[in-house]
């Protein structure tokens, strides 16, 4: 998928357009447990992300799709919503989706989210970043009376 990112305002927002694939699942606890454990720490940002340069934008990026995978995985999309431009519809449309999941007994697991070559453009003060997306595998169960459901990766 042709994704646009524009980080700004220090890199503290990004506005995402269009829709994102999920991200890619893993397999559910084999020791019975009833939901899949997902790293408990949303990932850190990395220092090369809080440069105003074009490489900072392009590492914001791949932060911003950990976080993304992280929010679709654990349900806790406070880091999402915080590095996410209170204005883009689809970032807040992806954090209230992965929050109703987990709120009604679902998970998701695998899925994970990350970017291809990124083409950089000055706009200004803005940087204009496109890029191809792509979603591994997984599996979700939407709720607690769902059966979990594999989905396909995507490039």
């Amino acid at each position: 998928m042709r994704r646009t990112f524009w980080p700004c305002l220090a890199l503290a927002a990004v506005l995402l357009t269009g829709c994102i694939g999920d991200p890619e699942p893993r397999e559910p606890d084999p020791t019975g447990s009833t939901s899949p454990k997902p790293s408990a720490t949303p990932p850190p940002l990395p220092e090369a992300a809080t440069q105003e340069t074009p490489d900072g934008a392009a590492s914001f990026v791949d932060h911003y799709l950990e976080v993304l995978t992280y929010s679709a995985q654990t349900g806790d999309t406070e880091p999402l919503r915080a590095i996410s431009n209170p204005d883009c519809d689809g970032c807040s449309s992806y954090a209230d989706r992965f929050e109703q999941r987990h709120d009604a007994g679902g998970w998701r697991t695998g899925g994970e989210w990350t970017a291809g070559e990124l083409q950089v453009s000055q706009f200004g003060i803005d940087t204009a970043l496109v890029t191809d997306l792509a979603s591994a595998a997984g599996t979700v169960k939407e709720d607690a009376d769902a059966s979990p459901k594999s989905f396909d990766a995507t490039t």
